[in-house]
C-alpha cells in the first residue's frame, strides 16, 4: 500500500496485482502516447470486462509495444 514507482518515458515495465486485486494510478505527460492510449482505452471499454483485443489494437495505433512474458502477455 502506498508504493510509488517512477519510470522514465520509454522504459519497458510490467506489473501484477495480488490475489485480492489492487488499484493503479498512472500519471503521464499530457499529449504523450501513453496518456492518449489510456484515455482511448477507458472510453471504449467496460471496467468490468476490458477487452484484450481492443487494448492490443490501441497499443499498436500509438506505436507502443507489448513484450510478452512467460505467459504470453
Amino acid at each position: 500500500v502506498g508504493t510509488l514507482v517512477h519510470l522514465p518515458a520509454g522504459t519497458a515495465h510490467s506489473f501484477k496485482f495480488g490475489e485480492n486485486g489492487g488499484k493503479l494510478i498512472s500519471i503521464t505527460g499530457k499529449g504523450s502516447n501513453a496518456s492518449s492510449l489510456f484515455s482511448e482505452f477507458a472510453a471504449e471499454n467496460s471496467t468490468d470486462e476490458p477487452s484484450q483485443e481492443k487494448l492490443m489494437a490501441i497499443i499498436g495505433k500509438y506505436g507502443l509495444q507489448v513484450i510478452p512474458d512467460e505467459n504470453g502477455f
